[in-house]
């Protein structure tokens, strides 16, 4: 299998690749990764080429090894499907019947923005991926992306305005606009129709604990501080409209419906409203 600490790389991380056998095995290692829709194998000459060559032929393995190390600096940003197959010794790597077992897969998203790499908590892995191989949940297709993410914008296709949107949670946002019966021009300012989720809390400690939340949770995306409204952060006052963009991934935010409680959004809302004037 591939390993690795993180797959989504960012430009102070590094790239880093392992493979790890399972037990003993003989035969020609090949390592190949998809770039640009193109695929290209990784040589022992620490090279990609067009062609097939293996990584390592003819070789014995059984234990951890590195396979690559780069700077998350100098990578390109885009995601890279990496790839990798034990086979008899001299074998057409495309004879899957000469397989030592099923293909390794690992992907990796690099130097992309937290709403495109789902990201969000900053651990190193999509938040909706479950086996830590860098593909969502969603993508059962392994192409990268999420499956109902039909133009790889990061945001869910049902959730695109009329114009298709710009892959972040303003646009995904715009798409649903009015959707509490609220004139979105006015976000900031409707803290009234909070709905059935019950009174936001408005004391020193809800606040407190409103911002510590918002900077592990949302800051992210939203920017560090709620009154410059990145990504309209401010219609976060209200607590029903937090609650409405989880429950429908609205940018991406369902990820947060098993790591927030009630009381967790309301003190998020009431952080919101004390730097927004709400």
């Amino acid at each position: 299998e591939i390993v690795t600490d993180r797959a989504v790389v960012r430009e102070n991380d590094t790239l880093e690749a392992r493979l790890r056998f399972p037990g003993a095995d003989q035969g020609d290692l090949y390592v190949a990764a998809r770039i640009g829709g193109k695929l290209r194998f990784f040589g022992e000459d620490g090279k990609f080429h067009s062609v097939p060559v293996p990584y390592k032929q003819d070789g014995s393995f059984d234990q951890e090894e590195t396979i690559f190390r780069f700077p998350g600096m100098i990578v390109p940003a885009g995601r890279y499907i990496l790839y990798a197959a034990v086979t008899d010794a001299g074998a057409d790597v495309y004879d899957t019947s000469r397989w030592h077992g099923p293909l390794a897969r690992q992907l990796f998203i690099a130097n992309e923005p937290d709403h495109m790499s789902g990201d969000h908590d900053g651990d190193g892995w999509p938040d909706d991926d479950t086996n830590h191989d860098g593909f969502s949940d969603m993508d059962h297709n392994y192409d990268g992306w999420r499956d109902d993410d039909g133009n790889h914008d990061g945001v869910p296709d049902q959730y695109e305005n009329s114009e298709g949107g710009q892959g972040n949670n303003q646009s995904a946002d715009d798409s649903r606009e009015g959707a509490d019966g609220q004139d979105d021009d006015n976000s900031g300012n409707d803290n009234g129709n909070s709905g059935s989720s019950g009174s936001s809390p408005t004391t020193d400690d809800a606040t407190t604990q409103g911002g510590a939340l918002y900077r592990q949770k949302c800051a992210g995306c939203h920017g560090s501080d709620p009154i410059d409204n990145r990504n309209k952060i401010q219609r976060g006052s209200n607590t029903s409209r937090i609650n409405t963009a989880i429950s429908t991934n609205r940018g991406g935010m369902g990820y947060l419906a098993n790591q927030l409680t009630t009381s967790d959004i309301d003190a998020i809302a009431a952080y919101i409203r004390s730097r927004s004037g709400g």
